[in-house]
């Protein structure tokens, strides 16, 4: 459905580039004009929610990288260190992620749960999640039902981008429920989807998320070979985020399950 037209360009117009802000975008017509355009939106802003499981990853980065290691066990120790300063630069970035609707009393208050240092063996740790999902049983089957209408819906619309992002949704709630199996064939899908239109980024996310998986149902070989894959791209688009969780999982994988103590300082030292 044709929604706005305009006349502005004399031929057909071959591109269009979008800000990040979202509120201006440039059009290159075969005419060889550029266009400059401001976006007129309608702005919703949804009620503030408790939490969403797809936060978890970018509060465990934040947390990791004001941690110090210990470079003999090559383990975090002691307790992180943040400013206030800090914690609302980590509002922002989760705002320019699509989590700005989140409470931040309640971020703050899973940071603090987060904090809490293991007390066992690290092995058995990272063998499994660090810890069991919140949701229960009949709201994770109800979150998923709502996934897949969503994702029906998109098909119906024809809106792959949206298609690839509810199916992410639905591979990181398997993921946070210990549904390995049932996660890995979920970002399977976006990544085939992701690869028809050579998105990296959106590529090397998946391929992050199938090391995690791999790595939960102890298949640390096939991890391995993920996480490199996610690093390697995340390396040419500059993802800083994914560049760091890349060395970060490398680093847990090499130290608590491939007992590669040096290979894992290595990957920590090259936490950006």
């Amino acid at each position: 459905e044709c929604l706005r037209t305009f006349e502005e360009h004399k031929k057909y117009v071959n591109d269009i580039a979008v800000t990040p802000d979202g509120r201006y975008f440039i059009s290159a017509s075969s005419d060889k004009t550029i266009k400059l355009w401001r976006l007129d939106w309608d702005y919703e802003f949804p009620e503030k929610a408790d939490w969403d499981v797809g936060v978890k990853p970018y509060l465990e980065i934040f947390l990791t990288l004001h941690t110090p290691y210990s470079t003999d066990g090559i383990r975090r120790v002691g307790k992180p260190i943040y400013t206030e300063e800090d914690f609302k630069m980590l509002l922002k970035d989760l705002g320019y992620r699509g989590f700005g609707w989140l409470k931040p009393e309640k971020i703050k208050q899973k940071l603090k749960e987060m904090e809490k240092m293991w007390k066992g063996s690290p092995a058995d740790k990272y063998r499994t999640p660090e810890e069991p999902s919140q949701i229960s049983i009949s709201e994770y089957e109800r979150k998923v039902k709502e996934i897949e209408k969503i994702i029906e819906d998109k098909r119906k619309a024809d809106d792959t981008d949206g298609i690839a992002r509810a199916y992410h949704d639905l591979g990181s709630l398997h993921l946070d429920h210990k549904k390995y199996s049932k996660a890995k064939a979920v970002f399977e899908k976006v990544l085939v989807i992701k690869e028809e239109t050579d998105d990296k980024r959106w590529m090397a996310t998946c391929y992050v998320n199938l090391g995690i998986a791999n790595m939960y149902q102890g298949n640390y070989n096939q991890a391995e070979i993920m996480f490199n894959k996610g690093l390697t791209l995340s390396k040419k688009t500059n993802y800083k985020y994914l560049i760091t969780l890349c060395y970060h999982n490398l680093g847990v994988l090499y130290d608590r399950h491939l007992n590669q103590s040096q290979d894992a300082l290595e990957m920590y030292k090259g936490l950006p």
